[in-house]
């Protein structure tokens, strides 16, 4: 059975990477990858096939691995498990806000939050790294953006916070589908806010 298992950090048969009744492990996020939908703990094993009988657990879902090379999608469940883990321990406001977790990108984890609130673009290795600047400068950010024709602040596309020492805001693009940011690294229409 584990061999089936695709994100079981062990494949043998004496493994018990399926949760039983009894399994002490808690799930962190659900994880789709094959045409099947399962529940993982925080190191991307797998606990069980996810249900009707979990449904009306809120687990983040862990998004963008379908068709990717069974290597590559262990390497990103395992870190968006990871960074759930991670967050639920040092941000456990932000944690129970998180709905999905895009890992489409190898360089970038995308946190989408329940709450509508903008896209986080977080380090894969390091999700934590600038959150403490970005909540520093959260509340205030809309007095910083750019105003829109109509004076309004224009809606944030993302904010990156992939980069030591740099939050990194890029408003939307007309038009363009979310998480499509009209700034670029090289200084155009975003903004780079630095918050120690």
């Amino acid at each position: 059975m584990a061999a089936s298992v695709p994100f079981a950090l062990e494949t043998s048969a004496s493994q018990n990477t399926i949760c039983r009744p009894r399994c002490t492990t808690q799930p962190s996020a659900i994880a789709s990858y094959e045409g099947t939908t399962y529940l993982v703990d925080g190191t991307g094993h797998v606990l069980s096939e996810y249900g009707p009988e979990e449904s009306s657990y809120d687990f983040p879902v862990l998004t963008g691995v379908e068709g990717l090379p069974r290597p590559e999608a262990i390497k990103r469940i395992r870190a968006g498990a990871s960074a759930v883990t991670a967050l639920a321990s040092a941000r456990p406001e932000l944690a129970r806000r998180i709905s999905e977790i895009g890992l489409a990108t190898p360089d970038r984890l995308e946190l989408r939050a329940s709450d509508g609130s903008p896209l986080l673009y977080l380090d894969v290795d390091d999700p934590l790294r600038n959150l403490d600047a970005y909540e520093a400068i959260r509340t205030g950010l809309a007095r910083r953006l750019p105003q829109d024709d109509l004076g309004a602040p224009v809606k944030i596309a993302y904010i990156d916070l992939r980069f030591r020492g740099r939050v990194s805001v890029m408003p939307a693009v007309s038009g363009a589908p979310d998480g499509a940011g009209g700034g670029n690294a090289a200084g155009g229409p975003g903004a780079a806010l630095t918050g120690r």
